[in-house]
């Protein structure tokens, strides 16, 4: 497993077990990462799983892949980076079947609003980001 050199929050521990856990426990990790803060520890949960993961929703965890790599980028100010992977994410999302409970379509938009504050030279911060929407009427296999 790779490491990341700043691991100094709560979850720390999540973080480095990530290995034993199971796909929707990994996914899940990585969605409390990406939402208390952590997105390249979420990018980075999601990326193992999408190595190794062949079935429905590739694209999704991709997407989610991207997303959380542009929300890196927006914490350090990378406005170039964060404009071309929410753009990344938006066509990974256009080909995209769910997974677990993630509503694309409120994602698809939520990304839009982010680029259209950019092309209206807005900053976007990663507080900005959107939370992973659910979908309660889908469910992983």
């Amino acid at each position: 497993m790779r490491r990341v050199p700043d691991l100094n929050s709560p979850w720390r521990e999540a973080f480095e077990g990530r290995a034993e856990l199971s796909f929707d426990g990994a996914y899940d990790l990585g969605v409390k990462l990406y939402e208390n803060g952590h997105p390249w520890h979420a990018h980075e949960v999601w990326e193992e799983l999408w190595q190794g993961y062949e079935g429905p929703g590739r694209r999704s965890l991709q997407a989610l892949i991207q997303l959380a790599a542009a929300r890196h980028h927006a914490v350090n100010g990378n406005t170039h980076g964060v404009a071309t992977l929410l753009q990344r994410s938006l066509n990974s999302l256009a080909e995209a079947e769910a997974i677990v409970d993630l509503d694309i379509a409120a994602l698809m938009d939520a990304i839009a609003d982010l680029q259209s504050r950019l092309e209206n030279n807005q900053v976007v911060a990663s507080r900005d980001f959107p939370v992973l929407p659910s979908n309660p009427g889908k469910s992983s296999e």
